[in-house]
């Protein structure tokens, strides 16, 4: 069994993303940042807020062994496959089928290691934020190259960008040891 640790030292960057998806300027956050800042954490963290407020959420993970299959990583979000379709016709497919299944309510997607993104699953991800069928709170690491998609979901002014920052480790006169 995985214990959950309350996450602390982040409710700046949470009051951040909360209000880029309920107050409209933008379609949600990306987050920027070397690995092991918490990103991934505070993107979960995030999605969750979103879900206990009545937003229809999502997740995706992405990878390298992953990126080898078009939409690899949001493959467990779209529709079941009916026959042969061109790209084009399954991005406008997931939009309708995801619209579908949140029932009215606002759908955001947390999407993990953004920058690994296959070509077809960060097509899909650009067009659910722009199309306004979807918010979304993406992780990307800091100095790895994104597919055009993801940067210009930032770049263009649809999501609003935060460089995530390592929590600064405060060395009290305490240790664990004392604490236990």
């Amino acid at each position: 069994m995985v214990a959950s640790w309350p996450l602390v030292g982040r409710r700046e960057e949470l009051t951040i993303i909360d209000r880029t998806l309920s107050e409209g300027k933008f379609r949600g956050s990306l987050l920027a940042g070397e690995p092991g800042v918490g990103k991934t954490r505070l993107a979960r963290e995030a999605l969750a807020a979103a879900g206990t407020r009545g937003c229809f959420t999502g997740w995706a993970a992405a990878s390298r062994a992953v990126a080898a299959v078009p939409f690899g990583a949001m493959a467990h979000l779209l529709p079941a496959a009916t026959g042969s379709s061109s790209h084009l016709r399954m991005l406008q497919q997931a939009g309708e089928w995801l619209a579908a299944q949140a029932g009215g309510r606002l759908v955001v997607l947390g999407v993990d290691d953004a920058h690994l993104l296959d070509d077809a699953s960060a097509a899909l991800v650009h067009h659910l934020v722009i199309a306004g069928v979807a918010s979304v709170v993406a992780t990307v690491r800091t100095g790895q190259t994104a597919p055009d998609p993801v940067t210009a979901l930032w770049k263009d002014g649809a999501v609003e960008r935060l460089e995530v920052q390592a929590l600064a480790r405060e060395i009290g006169r305490a240790s664990c040891r004392e604490r236990v």
